[in-house]
């Protein structure tokens, strides 16, 4: 057993003797160790969209012409880490989330899911792994706080593989300061001396495929798979595998908890270790319609009284309460797909934490810091929200001001329509009065005309009398000239005119 600056880093260097118990047994006695405070870390990482082992029920024609063979997959292989932790007694410590991400910022949509209240830290890096920046603020932000003891003389062990990422200076200097021993396992016998790695990643993989399977059954539409769905298929797998029981039962496979090397020897010799599977709930089979339960039941009491009617009449209602369980089961999955396509047309926006310098270089992000980075999010939305709304109402006052203009624009137009109709109305009467005087000129003059031809015609009859009293005077007297002082030149001519 090796010293690092008072920090204990056990080295288990021969599997098949009885070294490693030893000084396993050695370290819990001398200082006390108890159950709870013998601790299990390690990581393990997922290709989001890919299924591992599943079953497919299919009937025997089926399998024999090769019609159903392959398991529906998504195909993403967008890679997420996961860091957990649990203890001999079986508690589980809070997970640990690194998603792949090339800007190192952790984007809102991955964990819009994410309820604060849960505990989980969240991390980004540019290739989905674990680092030694982010390992040293795992053990900083969950592993020390959930493990931390009553008594600050308390020693804990840390059982750890020995990946270079594990341990460096500062971690080894924060675990000293914790009272933390490092207890690092040897290379290539974390199959069989890490109790997450023996029990507990298994039905974890196995449990998440079973999440991605039935989700992918549900999208009908053929939706793919994204960072957005990892959360909620992943807790459910994760608090189905890191199970107390599996956990205790993880422990004990590996000797550790009971203390007792000999299982690990013993599994060893035999090369057939058996995996406990998660300690899921037997789930009912799902309830048909009412009405198919009806029907059912109906046939099934009155068949041996009734004629083949009423039996077909029961084989209808029941294949129609199928139909109907089946067109429901449809529907429900394209509007959950619909739904889905909506929120991945929203455009995502990292997180940033108010104050946290160094962002976007890869760190965990708590819930207490995602609820901050939500809360200035939302502080931010509400700005641009009230901002838009002064927009909006600027807006709305401008329109309000550009139709009280196009008003009194149209106030004016229309009085100049007014006025213009005023003045042709008023040139109208003007050109009517103008068109009476002329007429009534034009009948004065047609009056003095005729006046003047009465006159006329009066003057033709009076000078028509003289001519003929002239003219009787002349037979009478044929030497006397005419002589017409008072008539003049017209009078003359009409002489001369009976003359000729």
């Amino acid at each position: 057993m090796n010293i690092i600056s008072r920090t204990y880093v056990l080295l288990y260097t021969n599997l098949t003797s009885a070294n490693m118990g030893v000084q396993l047994e050695e370290i819990m006695n001398k200082y006390r160790i108890p159950a709870r405070y013998i601790i299990n870390i390690d990581e393990k990482g997922f290709l989001i969209g890919r299924i591992g082992k599943a079953k497919r029920v299919m009937t025997r024609q089926e399998f024999e012409t090769k019609k159903i063979r392959g398991v529906k997959q998504d195909g993403s292989r967008e890679w997420i880490s996961f860091l957990g932790g649990a203890t001999a007694t079986g508690v589980r410590l809070s997970p640990a989330i690194i998603f792949q991400g090339e800007s190192g910022h952790i984007i809102d949509s991955w964990i819009e899911s994410f309820d604060t209240r849960d505990r989980a830290i969240f991390a980004a890096t540019e290739s989905g792994w674990i680092n030694s920046d982010l390992a040293l603020e795992w053990i900083q932000q969950i592993v020390e706080p959930e493990t931390r003891p009553e008594f600050s003389s308390q020693w804990r062990l840390l059982l750890l593989d020995g990946h270079s990422t594990h341990i460096t200076r500062k971690m080894i200097e924060f675990c000293e300061g914790c009272r933390i021993i490092l207890g690092l396992l040897p290379s290539h016998s974390t199959h069989r001396l890490q109790p997450l790695d023996v029990g507990i990643f298994g039905p974890l993989a196995t449990a998440y495929s079973k999440q991605l399977s039935q989700w992918l059954e549900k999208q009908p539409l053929g939706g793919s798979f994204s960072k957005r769905d990892f959360w909620p298929l992943f807790k459910n797998s994760w608090e189905l595998a890191f199970s107390e029981v599996n956990l205790k039962s993880a422990f004990q496979s590996t000797g550790i908890h009971p203390f007792n090397p000999k299982v690990v020897l013993s599994k060893i010799r035999k090369q057939n270790m058996k995996i406990q599977e998660p300690d899921a709930k037997s789930k009912p089979l799902p309830n048909v319609d009412d009405a198919s339960k009806f029907a059912r039941n109906t046939k099934k009491e009155y068949l041996p009284f009734s004629d083949n009617k009423i039996s077909n009449l029961c084989d209808l209602v029941d294949e129609l309460a199928l139909e109907n369980q089946v067109l429901k089961h449809e529907n429900e999955s394209l509007r959950q797909t619909v739904l889905r396509e909506r929120k991945q047309k929203t455009r995502s926006k990292p997180l940033l934490v108010p104050g946290m310098d160094g962002q976007g270089k890869g760190h965990f992000l708590s819930p207490s810091k995602i609820e901050r980075a939500r809360q200035e999010f939302q502080n931010i939305e509400a700005q641009k929200e009230r901002e838009a709304e002064e927009k909006k109402e600027k807006q709305l006052e401008r329109q309000k001001i550009r139709e009280l203009k196009a008003i009194e624009v149209e106030e004016k137009k229309r009085e100049r329509e007014r006025v213009k109709v005023a003045r042709l109305q008023i040139k109208e009467q003007k050109e009517r009065e103008k068109h009476d005087r002329m007429l009534k000129r034009i009948q004065e003059k047609e009056d003095k005309e005729e006046a003047k031809k009465h006159k006329t015609e009066l003057l033709k009859r009076k000078i028509g009398n003289s001519v003929r009293r002239s003219e009787i005077r002349r037979i009478s007297a044929p030497s006397q000239e005419i002589s017409v002082s008072s008539r003049g030149r017209v009078i003359k001519r009409t002489a001369r005119a009976l003359e000729q």
